[in-house]
């Protein structure tokens, strides 16, 4: 597959950094750690704001953004 044995250790050192780089070491997380962590304060953050919370229950007509699409003003389901 390779035609020299120097050029397979080339090519095996930049898969190891291209994994160390996605998954990570023990010190240092990598890139599917963080979004992991990312996704998880996302879904924390959904979660807390509930249609129940008193910001959704207080919109009303005038704070509601003209977006130009329609002519009347929906109130949110909820």
């Amino acid at each position: 597959m390779f035609r020299s044995k120097v050029g397979a250790l080339v090519f095996l050192g930049f898969i190891m950094l291209a994994v160390f780089r996605v998954v990570g070491t023990e010190d240092n997380g990598g890139e599917l750690a963080t979004a992991s962590d990312r996704i998880t304060a996302q879904a924390e953050a959904m979660h807390s704001n509930h249609p129940g919370n008193t910001e959704a229950d207080g919109w009303t007509a005038e704070t509601l953004a003209d977006d130009g699409w329609g002519d009347e003003v929906v109130q949110p389901q909820g």
